[in-house]
């Protein structure tokens, strides 16, 4: 099951490398929706160091009773799976 979506952005959306969307069906409380950006932006950070795309990565409502680990492994996946991904690991 896909708890996220990553598309890569357009040059002109945002000088980010890494933009994140937790919409409220993710949760209602801030709180855990915040925290589901912080661990991505974490994840996301290592993995795209050296990148220079940009990724928009839409956060569906089961990846809120993911753990760390379960997130990464979840954003590796994903990452591996596109043929232009600029994968680091």
């Amino acid at each position: 099951m896909a708890f996220l979506v990553i598309k890569e952005a357009k040059k002109s959306f945002s000088e980010k490398s890494l933009i994140i969307i937790v919409s409220r069906l993710v949760s209602k409380k801030a709180v855990l929706r915040n925290k589901i950006k912080r661990r991505i932006k974490v994840i996301g950070n290592e993995i795209l160091k050296n990148s220079k795309k940009r990724y928009v990565i839409i956060v569906k409502p089961a990846a809120a009773k993911l753990n760390f680990k379960e997130l990464k492994k979840e954003i590796i996946e994903i990452f591996k799976k596109q043929k232009n991904g600029n994968f680091i690991q």
